[in-house]
């Protein structure tokens, strides 16, 4: 009560030196920075979504609970009353392209993805429906590589071509089959108008990508090490524009690799840092220290589909199953 006292104290005489004028400042923005934080949990026995409660925590509190060590998992713990689990803030965005593109575009066919066997982290195409499937990354199949290139041109001038080429040649490959391609080379332009000194010039950029069907079966991790040593990397794919573009080439009715996975050893048990690791909705980061809290099997990601997690046992869970949830809020610690 003292220390609150004096911060309150503090608020209120704060004076300007240059004009003696006196000011309103909150006790939130004295607080001195060495203060220790102390969170300070609230269950909420509503069943919602993971969604609902992590706004329903950002609109009253600061967010979902967010649980760093082991005394804040026993403070938390010794409150549970309910059986079933309650929302926290640990969440995971699962299934991330291999060269780094953001791009959240999916594509699955029927009742996909669904992780059949709890080993299925890499995603195949139909190349003739162009709707794709999760399968386990030790599986062999053929892939599809692209390649791109960005250029810029003062110009004046723009187009757009589409052509088809295909190659059969012989190269230095993982095994002694002669690998048969078949590509699509694009251009795409864009006209930019850029002041340059004393007027203003424009020029085009254009952004070609080669996309190339490798007929020659690899595990998908062999797949991506050809792609990127050959190409750029394995396919991304990244709207419906490039789903028509891929119906431009005619290749085999098959399954491929694309670049799309969900690699386990990002989050399967542990808290990494790669994008698609379990992190806090407060921060969108793991803990620094990486406390864990998970239950015997988990997390497993039963179904492809449980990306949210639940305490008492941390367990993973599908973020539209209605849970009770837990809040927090940070509060400087007065000692």
């Amino acid at each position: 009560a003292l220390a609150l006292s004096f911060l309150h104290v503090s608020t209120t005489m704060l004076t300007s030196q240059r004009t003696g004028a006196m000011h309103s400042v909150t006790a939130e923005s004295i607080t001195p920075t060495w203060l220790p934080l102390k969170k300070i949990y609230q269950v909420y026995p509503h069943l919602t979504n993971w969604t609902s409660a992590r706004d329903y925590c950002r609109e009253h509190h600061t967010d979902l609970a967010m649980i760093e060590n082991g005394d804040e998992n026993a403070e938390v713990s010794s409150l549970i009353t309910d059986s079933s689990g309650s929302w926290i803030g640990l969440f995971r965005e699962p299934w991330r392209w291999t060269d780094g593109s953001q791009s959240s575009f999916r594509n699955w066919r029927e009742n996909s993805p669904n992780n059949a066997g709890g080993e299925q982290f890499c995603i195949v195409e139909d190349t003739q429906r162009h709707v794709w499937d999760d399968d386990g990354c030790d599986k062999q199949y053929i892939f599809i590589c692209h390649q791109v290139m960005e250029h810029f041109f003062f110009s004046l001038s723009i187009y757009q071509t589409i052509n088809t080429c295909e190659e059969s040649k012989s190269e230095q490959t993982f095994s002694s089959v002669k690998p048969n391609k078949i590509c699509i080379h694009t251009t795409g332009p864009y006209l930019y108008l850029q002041p340059l000194g004393f007027g203003l010039t424009s020029y085009s950029y254009k952004r070609f990508i080669d996309y190339c069907h490798v007929d020659q079966p690899k595990t998908w991790t062999d797949a991506q090490k050809y792609c990127r040593e050959k190409y750029t990397d394995l396919l991304s794919i990244e709207s419906n524009d490039d789903l028509r573009l891929m119906n431009s080439i005619s290749v085999p009715t098959t399954w491929s690799w694309i670049g799309l996975h969900d690699d386990p050893k990002s989050w399967k048990g542990v808290m990494g840092k790669d994008e698609n690791s379990w992190r806090w909705s407060a921060t969108s980061e793991t803990s620094e220290n990486g406390f864990q809290n998970w239950a015997p099997t988990e997390p497993n990601n039963f179904g492809s589909n449980q990306h949210c997690n639940s305490q008492r046992y941390w367990a993973d869970w599908k973020c539209d199953i209605k849970h009770f949830f837990w809040c927090y809020k940070v509060f400087p610690l007065i000692l």
